[in-house]
């Protein structure tokens, strides 16, 4: 039987003890492999606008509510994208989720965020896509759909064999950080499978692919370092 921390499923964060004139979100809908310690990163963290809100009005003002409870990862998009609908019944205005980016089957990428990814990898198309993900709270996949026609632009590809992104002669490019994952991607890897969570369960809650999660893994474990790519600021 799996342990309680191990839930996977949607949940409901609400602010409570709201004045009637108060007109600042109130609800966050969210999901996670691991939904109570999901609630502690929430407490914790300081990235995304709700984990500000709980910081600026105190945790004891906010209640945690498991929506539905998932037996399988992949329907984690489907079933939260189907509670942010319900959620939005209640008045848009109210939802803390409109104004985030966190994931793609939430909002659409705003163009300017798109212009910018553009500009980066345009002044440098060996950038980390997980730096990037990490700056702009998006999904991975979308960083790299960004950057897909500018490789072809520059004779560049993707190696379905190696699993890398080559050159026209099959080589690395020089100096690319393309699949490099920053510090604090990796130490969150890292805290996730020393609580043995499935190596697929750790990639969809760190928003990586599985294929550089075991390089990751592998380089990591070999040499007990690991060359991080450079955040963003």
């Amino acid at each position: 039987m799996a342990s309680w921390k191990d839930i996977k499923g949607i949940y409901l964060i609400e602010r409570i003890n709201i004045k009637e004139s108060d007109k600042e979100p109130v609800y966050y809908v969210g999901q996670s492999i691991g939904i109570f310690n999901r609630w502690r990163q929430h407490c914790d963290g300081n990235e995304q606008n709700i984990d500000k809100e709980i910081k600026r009005f105190g945790f004891t003002n906010f209640s945690f509510l498991i929506l539905e409870v998932v037996s399988k990862t992949k329907e984690l998009n489907e079933r939260e994208t189907y509670w942010i609908n319900e959620s939005k019944k209640k008045g848009e205005i109210k939802m803390f989720n409109i104004s985030q980016t966190t994931n793609t089957n939430q909002n659409l990428i705003a163009s300017s965020i798109k212009e910018e990814i553009k500009t980066l990898f345009e002044n440098e198309i060996g950038r980390s896509i997980y730096a990037i993900s990490e700056k702009y709270k998006i999904n991975f996949l979308d960083v790299v759909n960004i950057r897909k026609p500018l490789l072809k632009k520059q004779g560049l590809k993707y190696d379905s064999k190696s699993k890398n992104i080559v050159d026209e002669e099959g080589q690395l490019p020089v100096n690319w950080q393309g699949d490099r994952l920053t510090q604090i991607l990796g130490e969150t890897i890292l805290k996730l499978k020393g609580q043995d969570i499935e190596t697929k369960d750790v990639a969809y809650e760190c928003n990586i692919s599985i294929a550089d999660l075991k390089k990751f893994i592998s380089e990591y474990e070999n040499s007990r370092c690991y060359d991080y790519a450079k955040s963003i600021n």
